[in-house]
């Protein structure tokens, strides 16, 4: 009768574990690579081609990619001026929509609107800075330099 129970508890054990064993691999096909696809297709936006894909696909020549990558450094220099003048009007724009809303808020209100205000700057600031970090990995591992 001892036997028996022994040989019950073994087998329970290995049922569970087969069980967990099966819903684990269900879990992962169904749910959790769900997820990573949905990730992955806001991440995988159509990217204008970088210099290593380039060289890569159409065979470029040492002396082809330096010219290419000096096109890039003086369109970097133009993109960077364009960012800066729309960030300019941006928070001109930005300012102004404070201004109003601050107009027919009361006084606690106010100080209510401002904390909000620099939480959310805050917090744009820090996700920028990921995005910077994580775009730099990311052009690293593309073999682009900048």
């Amino acid at each position: 009768m001892n036997k028996n129970y022994k040989y019950w508890i073994i087998f329970s054990l290995i049922v569970v574990f087969f069980v967990g064993m099966i819903a684990g691999v269900f879990l992962d096909n169904n749910v959790l690579d769900k997820q990573q696809k949905a990730r992955n297709k806001r991440n995988n936006t159509a990217r204008f081609p970088t210099l290593c894909s380039m060289a890569e696909e159409i065979s470029l020549s040492d002396a082809q990619q330096e010219q290419i990558q000096d096109i890039f450094r003086k369109n970097d220099e133009k993109l960077n001026i364009l960012r800066g003048k729309i960030h300019k009007q941006f928070l001109s724009i930005r300012s102004g929509l404070i201004d109003e809303i601050n107009k027919i808020l009361d006084d606690v209100q106010k100080l209510k609107f401002e904390a909000m205000i620099e939480r959310y700057l805050s917090q744009r600031k820090k996700e920028m800075k990921e995005r910077s970090q994580r775009s730099k990995k990311s052009r690293n591992k593309n073999g682009d330099t900048k």
